[in-house]
């Protein structure tokens, strides 16, 4: 009896590796060369969406004990013009006790949010410059990755494991490389379910 031969299965052609373009290559250094420092006239160049994230930068980046009547403001994120009188009571707080810069920046941030004057999300900028140029890099980098990918892409940075983690991957690729006008031009997130916040 004669036996039939194993039959080979044919082989895999080797995966082609990209190709890129001259004119993407073009591209890609145009953007390179536009990169913004890691300091923050870097971070705080391109205009905010929405003030809630930039009071929310304010106060992760802060002490919370003498801060927690903002904590809850964050959570309803209900603007009412009371608000600004109150973000003033307490700024006017803040300068008898010597207390973080940030606190009285993310009270300030509250009151142009309040005032609806916000210069198209500039003068967040202003007043966040300030105390983050004290800072060091390190100190703060997570935090503002976090509330500027809220702002840019809407949804928090960490990774979800749902379809939008590739929108968060090409957000924290061009920002943590100085690209923040680029991360600023990716599309907004599909809305999915609650997201995850830092602590």
């Amino acid at each position: 009896m004669r036996r039939c031969a194993a039959r080979k299965t044919p082989r895999r052609a080797p995966a082609k590796a990209p190709t890129i373009d001259q004119e993407l290559l073009d591209f890609a250094a145009v953007i390179a060369e536009h990169t913004l420092e890691n300091n923050a006239h870097g971070w705080f160049h391109t205009p905010w969406r929405d003030g809630w994230n930039a009071i929310g930068l304010a106060y992760m980046s802060g002490t919370h004990d003498t801060f927690r009547w903002l904590s809850g403001v964050l959570e309803r994120k209900e603007v009412e013009p009371a608000l600004y009188w109150e973000a003033a009571d307490r700024l006017i707080e803040l300068q008898v006790v010597d207390t973080s810069a940030m606190e009285r920046a993310a009270l300030r941030c509250l009151q142009v949010l309040v005032a609806n004057s916000s210069g198209g999300g500039h003068a967040y900028n202003a007043i966040l410059i300030p105390p983050f140029s004290l800072l060091a890099p390190s100190e703060v980098a997570e935090h503002i990755l976090e509330y500027r990918c809220r702002d840019s892409i809407g949804t928090t940075a960490v990774l979800q494991g749902d379809s939008n983690d590739r929108l968060r991957g090409a957000f924290r690729t061009a920002w943590t490389r100085g690209l923040y006008v680029a991360a600023y031009s990716l599309p907004q997130a599909t809305v999915i379910g609650q997201m995850r916040v830092i602590k």
